[in-house]
């Protein structure tokens, strides 16, 4: 099942169906699941209208079919994303976002902006005034 190790009824028709299509679709083509823990998904972040019905077909298979993501993946993934085109003026205030996904959480981790930690830039630096924030999300299941 395109490297994604699923457990799920495979005697409920709708599961036979719908479960390799969620994989083949949605996880396959980008969408981060939204109630599943541990899945693995592969390419760009999925985004727009494919990410509601994706959304929409992790419910029914979560709740109809007992699916389970199984994932060995130890892989950090790094996740920047700045302004869209239309939001980012020139001489105007932008976020940027920096997202690190991985197995587990690593309290040491120390972000360097121009090669100097984040913590410990100096006020003459340009960069002092962005406010770099440190955060962890969880995901849980449900």
């Amino acid at each position: 099942s395109s490297g994604i190790n699923a457990e799920y009824g495979a005697t409920k028709r709708f599961c036979r169906k719908k479960v390799p299509r969620f994989e083949a679709a949605c996880l396959n083509e980008g969408y981060r699941t939204q109630i599943l823990q541990n899945c693995t998904s592969t390419g760009k972040e999925m985004t727009g209208n494919k990410v509601q019905r994706c959304a929409e077909v992790e419910r029914m298979v979560v709740n109809r079919c007992d699916y389970k993501c199984q994932s060995n993946d130890t892989k950090v993934r790094f996740h920047i994303r700045g302004p869209r085109p239309r939001y980012a003026v020139i001489g105007q205030g932008s976020s940027i976002t920096c997202s690190i996904a991985a197995p587990q959480n690593d309290s040491t981790f120390e972000m360097y902006i121009d090669g100097t930690p984040a913590s410990k830039l100096s006020p003459n630096s340009p960069w002092y005034n962005a406010s770099f924030t440190r955060s962890t999300y969880h995901y849980s299941n449900g």
